[in-house]
């Protein structure tokens, strides 16, 4: 059956403006040069877990995709240009990381109370609410040993890209609690509401390269809106933003539990719900890109 988000991925591949000739080349090495819907659809989630997800180095960094390298400028943090000492927010959605936890809990004592129930998803719920509603002093601890378990994990487990978005303008969402904060950031609902999201505060030099995402960085995803040849925006889920908040991409970084102290400590549960769908949140995101950018965005289909 072909869904909304059949429909979205595909009028992104249609309109895709900077994608190069030699990525698309490589893509249609999984999909072949007239591909059915199923084909294409296949083709595309391979290329991604291939090329993108556990690659060694990601397709986004290599020659082919110089075109959506972020360029440093000189200016100050805030004036036009990006500057390397801008911060960047990142959100980490704890209730996925499940199985990281489990691959790690003998490595970690932190984690130890997972032992034995590894298979009783409401035993991890209950353990994972704990952690995060605890006192203070324990939700540091389990913070600075879930990042360090990231960092360690990333070696044997790659999980590209990471999505980021500028710190200033994600601060003015902050006080409007966490199911916002992924709103923003344009990541659908879990179907197994709620979830548990941690923020993080890094430099932009500490994530390395930054790129602008493609359909293809995000795979078959069609809460990503990429208009062409602008940069790339993510699209609030919640069609409330009247101004458009920049997305990037980039390599898995080591974070440390001082990248959660700057953000502010923030860790919350998000109730992963939306006031609206899929089709109308494309439509309001299209109206915000017009509103912004005129017929710029207009060639683009929502």
């Amino acid at each position: 059956m072909f869904t909304a988000e059949d429909r979205a991925v595909a009028f992104n591949l249609m309109d895709e403006g900077r994608v190069s000739a030699e990525r698309e080349a490589a893509f249609t090495a999984y999909t072949g040069d007239a591909p059915s819907s199923r084909q294409l659809r296949d083709g595309m989630v391979d290329y991604f877990w291939t090329e993108i997800r556990s690659a060694a180095r990601p397709a986004f960094v290599k020659p082919g995709n110089q075109n959506n390298r972020i360029v440093f400028g000189m200016g100050l943090p805030g004036k036009a240009g990006f500057h390397p000492g801008h911060d960047l927010a990142r959100v980490l959605n704890l209730t996925g990381l499940k199985a990281v936890f489990l691959r790690n809990l003998r490595a970690f004592p932190e984690f130890r109370q997972l032992e034995g129930h590894e298979d009783d998803a409401e035993y991890f719920r209950r353990w994972l609410s704990d952690q995060c509603t605890g006192p203070a002093g324990g939700r540091h601890l389990f913070v600075d040993a879930t990042l360090r378990m990231l960092n360690k994990d990333r070696r044997k487990h790659r999980y590209h890209p990471v999505w980021a978005t500028r710190w200033d303008l994600f601060e003015l969402f902050v006080g409007e609690g966490a199911n916002r904060w992924r709103q923003v950031f344009g990541v659908r609902p879990e179907p197994e509401p709620p979830s548990w999201l941690l923020v993080l505060k890094y430099k932009a030099t500490e994530a390395g390269e930054l790129y602008r995402p493609t359909q293809l960085d995000a795979g078959w995803y069609g809460f990503h809106f990429p208009p062409p040849e602008l940069e790339g925006y993510a699209m609030d889920l919640a069609g409330a933003a009247d101004q458009l908040v920049p997305e990037y991409i980039h390599e898995q970084t080591d974070h440390s539990v001082g990248h959660w102290i700057d953000a502010g400590r923030l860790l919350d549960r998000a109730d992963m719900t939306d006031p609206i769908g899929l089709p109308e949140q494309r439509e309001r995101h299209h109206a915000l890109l017009m509103r912004v950018h005129g017929e710029a965005a207009g060639r683009w289909r929502y």
